[in-house]
């Protein structure tokens, strides 16, 4: 079996945004500690790390949220033939 890439290519209408969510951390963690952690893996757009209303103690989890251009989503479209 062999792939074969179209020349056209195809944008993923579904997923636009790679959001992460980061559970069991430590509860005297800020949001510029989580995104040094996850910044060299890409540029985020935000890291929200939620917190006790009342208190204002973390609640042990965060949702981080990576910049996605464009063309991180075209992608090329693989066609199975026999050869």
């Amino acid at each position: 079996m062999q792939y074969v890439v179209q020349d056209e290519l195809h944008i993923n209408p579904i997923l636009m945004f790679i959001r992460l969510y980061v559970g069991s951390l430590h509860f005297n963690l800020t949001e510029g500690d989580i995104k040094q952690v996850f910044e060299p893996f890409g540029e985020l757009e935000f890291v929200d790390l939620h917190k006790d209303s009342v208190t204002g103690r973390s609640k042990g989890y965060a949702f981080v949220q990576y910049v996605c251009h464009y063309d991180f989503f075209w992608y090329p479209v693989f066609i199975s033939t026999q050869v």
